[in-house]
């Protein structure tokens, strides 16, 4: 609604200024050397009206030329960051629905670009294990350590449960 009662009063006032430029002409006298130019006022304003656009256009064209690239850029990073996310998501349910491959393929395709990797890592580690792929599972653990050294306790915790899954208590104790 605001914006509505600004372009009126904009066309009012404009329309104001066209009467009275029409009402009493004046002119503009322009002179460069021996050259001179005579513009009636009108068509003097019209012109800088149009030379201000034209130099604004050409500006912005040249913003979007320097800026194109950053903005592509982060859009490309926001559409895979959302791709990792619909990943991750596709994965942990593999993963609660005992799809173990599937769920380790899903989840490592997430994890590059995911904002939590450890989460991945650990997820799939879960998936190899369950495949009986215990080397897998033993790589996905340190990358998920590497992803982020303050999970350590987090990646412990699943290596010990893993591990006594396994009914290998001792290296589970070892762990913990």
């Amino acid at each position: 609604m605001r914006l509505v009662i600004l372009l009126l009063l904009i066309a009012v006032l404009v329309s104001l200024v066209v009467a009275k430029a029409l009402a009493t002409p004046g002119f503009v006298l322009l002179a460069w050397g021996r050259t001179s130019i005579e513009l009636p006022l009108f068509d003097a304003a019209v012109l800088a009206l149009f030379a201000f656009l034209a130099g604004y256009l050409l500006i912005r064209l040249l913003v979007n030329l320097v800026e194109g690239p950053h903005r592509v850029r982060r859009r490309w990073e926001a559409l895979q960051r959302s791709r990792a996310r619909k990943l991750f998501y596709d994965g942990l349910l593999a993963l609660s629905q005992g799809r173990w491959a599937e769920a380790e393929r899903l989840l490592l395709r997430s994890v590059r670009h995911h904002e939590t990797p450890v989460l991945g890592y650990l997820a799939a580690a879960r998936a190899a294990h369950m495949q009986k792929a215990f080397d897998r599972r033993d790589d996905y653990l340190r990358l998920a350590i590497e992803a982020d050294p303050n999970a350590k306790l987090a990646v412990g915790l699943q290596q010990a449960e893993l591990q006594i899954s396994r009914n290998q208590f001792e290296q589970a104790l070892a762990t913990l």
